[in-house]
């Protein structure tokens, strides 16, 4: 095997270190920089204390660490260990110690000046996760004052080199590069990009794979629900049968994750995550299916929720992907997009510290004896609005006083490896001794999800105290999973995943501390709802499973939810999606809640309004007595109204916003008020005005002044109200001047004037009887005309005229031979 490039730039790396304290260090993946780095500066004999390898996954941390630890002959734990969160494999004589990022600054609480490590290396560091960020500006903070000794390393295959050597200046740069095999490119058609991912990956390996001589197959997709499906369709593909089908992403069990990674003779396809980008190689690899897409974390400032988004990658990440194809051999990587599409990838990802809430990290570094973001120099400092609302999370949760500092909770808090909000429950549950039944919920929270992909089994684990809550579900499926010490079958038959079940067992373990189960459920929930005071939601009156969360925002609680009916509750979860009908977000996570334990935690939030209302029933007025948290109502409690006028005007609101309509405002209320209308267009001078929008409104409150019901409202006559509105003296104007009926001179009965919005009025009449007129009738005081409809003994229309005097001169003549032969028995002049 050729020497790894890292190997060949030995010299130049402990050149480095003798010289100055900060290195940056670039070369292409599979160059040896992770495994090698660390054992050329122990070996080196210059290092006298450990050496800590920063990796942004647990998975790359540990896997890292067992290859290293087999390299030099040993196993994890001993010169070799890893730390991650929930779980430590290092010992007394442990050197070389891989850990994820996090791990390092909590270190740093109990330790502030690192003295163990006298070395800090930042693997991956182009990805930059918030906790890498933190580090390098920490470290770089340490090195200025306290420890001027310790060696600082950042890492990257696709680094700018240049911009972060300039920060971390006075800096070495020690370029490794190495072998670079070509990579032929390849985009897919329009039909398959169209494709489901896992069904255009399999199209595309099934078509390209058995063509080819040798090597492994790597498929990248955003997440296990995809990896989990694309494994279904590759192993469907007769094409494929010679292929080994291996998923790989962080949700499964060691072994399945290091007979993925295992070198082998048999030809495999490996679907992974990203992780398989950068973090880790796998040797052997010729072929690369891109998705193109990733899981990316955002908050949304809009609603303050933390959501995972799938993206596509950026052009220097496919770049990467595509890299890896090429290490040992020529390779090909097909594109799961078009080449059109190509030029319009995103250009990069912003860093995690533009994008992600700072709560936890603000904590940590208040932990640590700083006072906050402002105190460190950063590679890029974070956003005002983001700190202030970290600054503001930690002050509600009592973390932090008026001054910003550490309170005696907060410190507690940050003895956690947790996010702030959980950190605040486990403080509490310490206090009312439900430790174990909170550890349980954290530890669930914080990792991936313990039920299978429908989650509907929760339910079977409910208890029957009427308690509606998803932690006990949570906790009683733990306990189910531990006495049958998680056998996939059993777990599998109960709705579990049993790996995930025994991860959140092992957390709970270690955050519990030793204390024993309580079977206080309640007083979980209410440590809980100290760690979600802004998740406190109620349900909606009429809108089954629809909540009102503070802010006036609205969200659905999740159908799969053991809380599903509780009046108030409060969620751990807050999931927005965007769709075509908009933005909606989905409670899960989420348990029952009591209104004493709202007065009790947050008095100052809670408050009582009385208000008129309608009761929803009978829509009869009542007066309304609301319990608030915050802007939510949390109950309301209904007495007998008083008859009076905010009882009328609530009766009226229900007509004014079309919610009700009367019985009597029909069409010759519409017609009155269109010849309202015309009259105050023909005859200005009248002085009578056509009512507008604000003026029906007030005629609706009068409709329905006194009124004990909208019952009652509904059936009163409108007409009357309308004309008392103008008075006596305009009604005489408007009965005179726009009347509903005109006697013709040859007809029994007087015909109807229609006066159609927007239109000349108009009436319908047969030819006989306008026989004796020889003008157009007039109306409005004379001015108006009116538009004739001459119909023909059958009723039908022969004619439309304003002009009679025309009409008998110039169209009767025309129009009388075929009238006489088709109505012979009528009389024809």
């Amino acid at each position: 095997m050729p020497e790894l490039p890292i190997i060949r730039s030995r010299e130049h790396l402990l050149s480095a270190a003798r010289k100055g304290r900060r290195i940056v260090i670039s070369s292409p993946p599979g160059s040896g920089k992770s495994t090698k780095v660390p054992q050329l500066l122990l070996d080196s004999g210059r290092i006298k204390g450990k050496i800590a390898v920063l990796e942004p996954r647990r998975l790359a941390a540990r896997m890292l660490a067992e290859r290293v630890a087999k390299e030099r002959g040993g196993a994890a734990g001993g010169e070799v260990g890893y730390r991650v969160r929930f779980e430590d494999r290092t010992g007394k004589s442990t050197r070389i110690i891989f850990e994820t990022e996090g791990i390092l600054l909590r270190e740093l609480v109990d330790d502030p000046s690192l003295t163990s490590y006298s070395a800090v290396i930042l693997d991956e560091f182009h990805e930059r996760h918030l906790h890498g960020d933190m580090a390098l500006a920490v470290c770089m903070a340490l090195q200025e004052k306290l420890r001027p000794d310790l060696l600082l390393i950042a890492m990257s295959a696709t680094l700018d080199e240049k911009t972060l050597a300039a920060h971390m200046a006075p800096c070495e740069t020690v370029l490794a590069s190495g072998t670079v095999f070509p990579v032929r490119q390849l985009y897919c058609d329009e039909d398959t990009a169209k494709l489901p991912p896992w069904d255009a990956a399999a199209k595309t390996c099934a078509a390209l794979l058995p063509g080819t001589e040798n090597g492994h197959a790597l498929v990248f997709m955003p997440g296990a629900y995809e990896i989990g499906r694309t494994v279904s369709a590759l192993s469907a593909m007769p094409a494929l049968s010679g292929f080994r089908v291996m998923p790989l992403h962080g949700d499964m069990p060691p072994g399945e994750q290091d007979a993925a990674l295992a070198p082998s003779s048999a030809r495999k396809i490996i679907v992974a995550t990203n992780i398989a980008e950068t973090s880790l190689t796998i040797e052997g690899v010729t072929a690369i299916i891109d998705n193109g897409l990733a899981k990316v974390a955002r908050y949304d400032g809009a609603r303050g929720i933390n959501t995972l988004f799938t993206e596509k990658i950026p052009a220097p990440s496919a770049a990467q992907r595509a890299g890896r194809a090429g290490r040992t051999a020529p390779g090909v990587c097909v594109r799961l997009w078009t080449e059109r599409e190509n030029p319009y990838r995103p250009l990069g990802l912003e860093p995690e510290i533009l994008r992600l809430d700072l709560s936890e990290a603000l904590l940590t570094l208040k932990a640590c004896g700083l006072e906050g973001f402002h105190s460190l120099g950063w590679l890029d400092r974070p956003e005002p609005e983001a700190v202030e609302r970290a600054e503001k999370l930690l002050a509600n949760l009592g973390a932090t006083d008026g001054a910003g500092k550490l309170t005696e909770t907060g410190r507690e808090m940050s003895g956690y490896p947790l996010h702030p909000r959980y950190s605040r429950m486990m403080v509490e549950a310490k206090k009312r001794n439900c430790t174990y039944e909170c550890a349980a919920i954290a530890a669930v929270a914080q990792g991936r999800g313990i039920w299978q992909d429908d989650g509907r089994a929760a339910g079977r684990f409910q208890g029957r105290d009427g308690f509606r809550s998803d932690f006990k579900s949570v906790i009683m499926a733990l306990d189910f999973s531990r006495s049958c010490s998680f056998d996939p079958h059993s777990c599998r038959q109960a709705g579990i995943r049993h790996t995930a079940a025994a991860e959140a067992c092992k957390a709970a373990r270690r955050l519990a501390r030793d204390a024993k189960p309580s079977g206080k459920i309640e007083e979980a929930a209410r440590c809980f709802l100290l760690a979600f005071p802004d998740r406190v939601a109620a349900a909606l009156p009429g809108a089954s499973g629809r909540y009102q969360l503070p802010g006036g925002r609205r969200a659905a609680l999740d159908v799969k939810s053991d809380a599903a009916g509780a009046p108030v509750i409060c969620a751990g979860e807050a999931l927005e999606r965007s769709g075509k009908g908009g933005t909606d977000i989905t409670l899960s996570f989420a348990t029952e809640i009591k209104e004493e334990w709202l007065q009790a935690a947050f008095p100052a939030a809670m408050s009582r309004i009385s208000r008129p209302a309608l009761d929803r029933d009978t829509l009869t007025p009542v007066t309304e007595i609301l319990t608030n948290y915050l802007d939510i109502t949390v109950r309301r409690e209904i007495s007998t109204a008083a008859k009076g006028k905010p009882s009328s005007d609530l009766i009226a609101e229900e007509f004014i916003s079309g919610r009700e309509r009367f019985q009597h405002w029909d069409d010759e209320v519409e017609e009155w008020l269109a010849r309202v209308e015309f009259l105050s267009q023909a005859c200005p001078d009248f002085g009578i005005s056509p009512l507008g929008e604000e003026d029906l409104k007030l005629v609706m409150a009068d409709v329905c002044d006194g009124a004990k019901s909208v019952s009652e409202a509904r059936g009163r006559q409108i007409l009357p109200v309308l004309q008392n509105w103008f008075g006596w003296d305009k009604n005489q104007l408007i009965e005179k001047y726009a009347p509903t009926r005109l006697q013709l001179p040859g007809a029994h009965r007087k015909a109807r004037i229609r006066y159609p919005k927007g239109r000349e009025p108009y009436l319908e009449a047969k030819i006989q009887d306008l026989f004796p007129l020889n003008e157009t009738p007039k109306i409005a005081a004379g001015r108006v005309p009116l538009v004739i409809h001459i119909l023909a003994p059958s009723m039908r229309p022969v004619q439309v005229t304003k002009d009679l005097r025309s009409f008998w001169v110039e169209s009767y003549p025309k129009l009388k031979p075929q009238l006489s032969r088709r109505y012979p028995k009528h009389k024809w002049l």
